[in-house]
């Protein structure tokens, strides 16, 4: 499917056609609570990432519209509304923050690879940095870290 997706405070997941800017399709309830982001992989144009409220991360597949991978840990919590996902350049991992931590995840094991520990306070926004492996993670206690 491709083309332009949203999350939604419902848990819905919603896709637009960008031409018209009219609803094409919706994946309801795909969390439970509010969708706090969205983000198609790097690698082609159907594979995205949506993270809830309900310390999810789900893997879709826009094409059938299914999710085709839950991504959980106990130790995994979404600290805001507005908490992202994003994908690696090469769309095998996804990095997120968590609590004061960041969690990087393996798109094709399902799993936490690695979380790396630094911040004296939430975790506010994470993306990856100009590398193919770096990290940047940004914080409420108003650090910036680079993570290699």
């Amino acid at each position: 499917m491709g083309g332009v997706a949203s999350g939604h405070a419902d848990g819905c997941v919603r896709f637009w056609d960008a031409s018209t800017a009219t609803k094409v399709l919706e994946m309801p309830t795909m969390h439970q609570g509010q969708c706090t982001s969205v983000q198609y992989s790097p690698t082609d144009g159907y594979t995205l990432a949506s993270t809830g409220r309900d310390n999810a991360v789900r893997i879709l597949d826009s094409r059938v519209c299914a999710v085709v991978m839950n991504l959980t840990d106990p130790k995994y919590r979404v600290n805001y509304n507005w908490s992202n996902a994003e994908f690696s350049p090469d769309g095998e991992n996804i990095v997120t923050g968590s609590g004061k931590e960041v969690f990087i995840w393996s798109v094709r094991g399902g799993k936490v690879e690695r979380i790396l520990k630094g911040h004296s306070d939430y975790v506010e926004r994470v993306v990856w940095g100009s590398g193919e492996r770096q990290v940047v993670s940004a914080g409420k206690d108003g650090s910036v870290i680079v993570w290699e």
